[in-house]
């Protein structure tokens, strides 16, 4: 009975019933499934060769299902998800593996007791078996958890989606709330403009004054004046200007943008045009206006 299951068919199933009882939040994550799909495929295998003689159940070891565990561990999906997890995969296991005995049975005018002695013994099997490797995988979750929170680079990564996510964390307040206002900057950037990771110091100036947006915008306005304009020539003459006054120099400024260092003097001379009056004057004014602008973009 057992040698001539669908194993491909059988393995799906319990996939399918494992991501709706047992992940439905992550039933849109295709490599969690994929994942998921090649641990229920070694393990339905390995469960027929126990079934058919072929393999004693002390011998069974198996790579897929730890390696579940493992992308289970860094998911953070806790233990108590591994037993109803289990628990559901093996009794759609079951159920499959029964219904397939009762038809061969019944093909085959199986007498009753027989038939009954067999799925007791096929009851017995699966369960060992899942058993057997529950204790396996809950292993090496529980050794990839602890590595994991042992690692510092992990501690951060969750740390900052927990506050991403706004949930409860164990920051302080006035901590969390400075990594939130960062993230705004990050966002108002644009992810492929930011860099990937920005410290509070760095943007304090932009959180300030974006607090008002309306008055952020009529100082970007009063100070660049046409330099603000949304056309392509003020753009250029913008990000020369920007990167000038972080440079400090004609040559370093024409080196990082590749121009040759006559451009860079007449498009500086051209911004002062816009404005209306040397860049000496309101320096710090200008380079903040500049840093605004990048964040009010079209808004502006």
């Amino acid at each position: 009975m057992a040698a001539c299951v669908d194993l491909q068919e059988h393995a799906e199933r319990v996939v399918v019933r494992d991501i709706t009882v047992a992940f439905p939040s992550l039933a849109g994550d295709a490599d969690f499934a994929e994942h998921l799909r090649s641990s229920v495929r070694e393990n339905v295998y390995a469960l027929q060769q126990v079934l058919c003689g072929r393999l004693g159940l002390a011998h069974v070891r198996l790579v897929q299902p730890l390696e579940f565990a493992r992308v289970q561990a860094r998911l953070r999906i806790p233990q108590t998800a591994l037993q109803p997890s289990y628990r559901v995969g093996f009794v759609t296991m079951w159920q499959a593996w029964a219904q397939h005995l009762r038809a061969v049975a019944e093909a085959k005018d199986v007498p009753r007791e027989e038939a009954t002695a067999s799925l007791a013994r096929l009851t017995t099997m699966i369960f060992a078996y899942q058993d057997h490797m529950a204790s396996q995988v809950a292993e090496q979750h529980a050794r990839s958890d602890d590595a994991l929170n042992r690692s510092r680079a992990h501690v951060r990564h969750g740390l900052v989606r927990e506050i991403l996510r706004t949930e409860v964390t164990s920051l302080p307040p006035s901590d969390l709330e400075q990594a939130q206002d960062v993230e705004k900057v990050r966002a108002a950037r644009g992810r492929t403009q930011a860099p990937p990771v920005l410290a509070h110091r760095d943007v304090a100036l932009e959180i300030l004054l974006l607090r008002e947006p309306e008055r952020a915008r009529g100082f970007v306005r009063a100070g660049l004046r046409a330099l603000a304009d949304d056309t392509a020539e003020a753009a250029r003459l913008r990000e020369t200007l920007y990167v000038s006054f972080r440079l400090g120099t004609h040559v370093a400024t024409a080196e990082r943008l590749q121009l040759h260092e006559h451009t860079v003097r007449n498009r500086l001379h051209r911004a002062e045009e816009h404005i209306g009056h040397p860049l000496h004057e309101r320096r710090t004014e200008l380079q903040v206006a500049l840093r605004l602008l990048r964040l009010l973009g079209d808004e502006q």
